[in-house]
């Protein structure tokens, strides 16, 4: 009798589950539906399906096609995860989403296309795109957590920052033009994870100066001692000192800007000096 009710439970609990699926997948749709018509005007767009998570709140849009109206160019992206987003607001004042698998025709990249099929990658790259922020517009702030680019195979550009004194209001972005020294930057970080790239171009230098990637990388590494030797800055003998990390193990590599109190991009701009520069964002190199 226990396992019969145990059973009976677990069966009840699974329809349960499912039943809130597919409400929650239904109303994500409608959303969804609704988000895409304000952005018709602009790109058409289909999707294969829309699946929401009823407890984690995530929609997942899969197999999506994005177009310029009248155009018979389409980007294709395999899946799109929204995990938080604003949609009362003209401009969102808070938006957690990625798209993978975002396919580009490396021909249509012009010019970088014949560099990219010199290093050895194929007729089509595959992007990943990720941006987590919230904005305050009564204090005009905006804390980026994750801005996040990377190509498979290739590497990964990552950036967040906090800034103050920005007004990202329809009517307002236009002037951001003349209004950007008042700015204020709390921090930021800028960091590249190396999947390939950086050991393809080194192979090619290597190649082209007739040198193995060993002997090249020999040159270089003894190069960036003799410069940190020669003197300079602290921070100009660390910086040499990560970059050559970088070089002999190409992992990832890191900018970090924090400065003491919060700083204005025109009293920066007014800085002549770079160690001075350096100084005011307390910047680091790391590796």
């Amino acid at each position: 009798m226990k396992k019969f009710i145990v059973a009976g439970m677990v069966v009840f609990s699974v329809v349960i589950y499912l039943g809130i699926k597919m409400y929650a997948s239904s109303v994500a749709e409608e959303k969804v539906n609704m988000a895409i018509a304000k952005f018709a005007n602009h790109v058409d767009v289909d999707y294969g399906d829309v699946a929401a998570d009823p407890f984690g709140l995530d929609v997942r849009m899969s197999d999506v096609l994005l177009s310029l109206p009248n155009s018979k160019d389409k980007i294709f992206i395999k899946e799109i995860v929204i995990h938080e987003a604003d949609d009362q607001s003209d401009v969102p004042s808070f938006l957690d989403i990625s798209l993978t698998g975002i396919e580009i025709d490396i021909k249509k990249l012009g010019n970088k296309a014949k560099d990219l099929l010199e290093l050895g990658y194929g007729e089509k790259i595959t992007l990943n795109f990720a941006v987590d922020y919230n904005y305050d517009k009564e204090r005009g702030k905006i804390n980026v957590d994750e801005l996040k680019l990377g190509v498979n195979d290739v590497g990964e550009l990552e950036v967040s920052f906090q800034l103050e004194n920005i007004d990202l209001s329809p009517e307002k972005i236009a002037g951001i033009m003349f209004t950007y020294p008042q700015i204020m930057i709390h921090d930021a970080k800028i960091s590249y994870r190396d999947d390939s790239l950086v050991a393809r171009l080194i192979e090619r230098a290597a190649k082209s100066q007739n040198k193995s990637v060993a002997q090249l990388k020999s040159e270089a590494l003894r190069n960036i001692d003799r410069q940190i030797e020669e003197g300079g800055s602290e921070f100009i003998k660390t910086a040499l000192g990560q970059v050559k990390n970088f070089i002999s193990n190409p992992d990832e590599i890191a900018i970090l800007i924090a400065p003491d109190k919060p700083m204005a991009v025109g009293r920066l701009l007014r800085t002549g000096n770079p160690g001075e520069l350096i100084k005011l964002l307390n910047m680091e190199i790391k590796s």
